[in-house]
């Protein structure tokens, strides 16, 4: 099973679960043989663009660059928000970001929220969709 994540634009997203490996995902798209709802696989142009973020597929089309929402002097994170950034797109629940980064999962929680904040998202998919978009992680 793997989640992916669409971004046909700017502004919206759509996350599917699909019953298959990420790696055959992948190379399923790239053949053409997989297209979001709504999207004709007959037009010109059609083509998605992929990669892997952990255990998430990331994909969008091929004919749109993923460009920065912000301003540069936005897109600097401190380390610590990075780091959960990074953990928080990898698919790692709360737990797991406070052990690996060895604070308590009430810090955790706080780097969440402050990125929530500072990218004006309310849930963990929307923030990693922004942060796709804005080139923090790829």
């Amino acid at each position: 099973m793997t989640r992916l994540l669409y971004l046909p634009d700017d502004e919206h997203y759509a996350l599917f679960e699909l019953a298959l490996e990420s790696e055959a995902l992948m190379a399923l798209i790239a053949q053409g043989g997989w297209r979001p709802p709504g999207m004709e696989s007959s037009a010109a142009g059609d083509s998605l663009c992929t990669f892997q973020l952990g255990g998430l597929v990331v994909a969008f089309p091929a004919n749109r660059r993923l460009q920065a929402q912000h301003d540069t002097a936005q897109l600097v994170l401190p380390d610590r928000q990075a780091l959960v950034l990074r953990a928080v797109a990898e698919g790692m629940t709360n737990r797991q970001i406070a052990r690996q980064l060895h604070v308590s999962v009430s810090t955790v929680k706080g780097h969440i929220s402050l990125l929530f904040k500072r990218f004006g998202v309310q849930t963990r998919m929307q923030l990693i969709a922004r942060a796709v978009r804005m080139g923090l992680i790829d």
